[in-house]
């Protein structure tokens, strides 16, 4: 088992966890509907897809692994 092998296996799986373990994302005021989380990249970056209650256009906003709350929205790790 090369280097390269190894780091390669390394990133796959650091990868795999980040996509297993999504933050939750939740809106303070109740106002908006979050949609999904997905997991974007190698690290802790996830696009957030959410819509205000009773509307059918959708807004995406991205956060990263240091991202406690952001707006009306606020992410538990």
């Amino acid at each position: 088992m090369g280097f390269w092998t190894f780091l390669f296996g390394g990133l796959a799986s650091v990868k795999a966890k980040n996509m297993l373990t999504v933050p939750t994302v939740t809106s303070k005021s109740g106002k908006y509907e979050i949609l999904s989380v997905k997991h974007q990249g190698i690290g802790k970056n996830y696009k957030v897809t959410y819509r205000e209650k009773g509307k059918s256009s959708t807004t995406e906003m991205t956060i990263t692994g240091g991202t406690r709350s952001i707006g009306d929205f606020e992410v538990y790790w």
